[in-house]
C-alpha cells in the first residue's frame, strides 16, 4: 500500500499488517493484520479532522477503507472486538516472548530490535479494545 509522506506515522501500522498477512502457518494472523488495518484507519480519520491534505483523504477513500472493508468480509466469524482482543493481544505478547528470550539469553541481535518493534506495534494496536490487560500493563512498566 502506497501511505503519503504525511501520514508516516500510520505507515508502520499498515506495514504491520502487510507483514502479518504474509503468515500463513499462524491462523490468528489475518485477524490480527485486519485490527492494524483497523487501527491505521482510526489514525486517519482522526488525521482529516485537523489536516485538509487531499492527499490524505484520497489515500483513505481509495486505499486504506477499501482494504479494511476487504479484509472484514474475508474474516469468518465476522469481527467481534469485544471477544478478538484476546487473541491479538496473545498474538502481541507472544512476539514479545520471543524477544525477550532472546535478550534473556544474550542473543540479541538487529533481528531481537525487529521483534521487539514489531510487538510494540501490536500492542500499540490493542488501544482500539480499551484499556490493557494486565499483562500488557507489566510490559509498559
Amino acid at each position: 500500500m502506497n501511505v503519503p509522506p504525511s501520514l508516516k506515522p500510520v505507515s508502520k501500522y499498515i506495514k504491520r499488517a502487510e507483514d502479518i498477512e504474509k503468515e500463513k502457518s499462524n491462523p490468528s494472523s489475518r485477524l490480527v493484520a485486519y485490527y492494524c488495518y483497523k487501527y491505521a484507519l482510526d489514525k486517519v480519520v482522526e488525521i482529516t479532522k485537523t489536516d485538509s491534505d487531499a492527499s490524505i483523504r484520497e489515500f483513505l477513500l481509495n486505499s486504506l477503507l477499501p482494504a479494511v472493508e476487504d479484509r472484514k468480509r474475508a474474516l469468518s466469524p465476522p469481527p467481534s472486538p469485544s471477544s478478538d482482543a484476546s487473541t491479538v493481544e496473545s498474538y502481541a505478547l507472544n512476539i514479545f516472548a520471543i524477544a525477550a528470550r532472546d535478550d534473556a539469553n544474550q542473543s540479541t541481535s538487529k533481528i531481537t530490535a525487529k521483534v521487539y518493534y514489531s510487538a510494540g506495534v501490536v500492542l500499540e494496536v490493542l488501544e482500539q479494545f480499551g484499556e490493557p490487560s494486565a499483562d500488557v500493563s507489566r510490559i509498559y512498566e
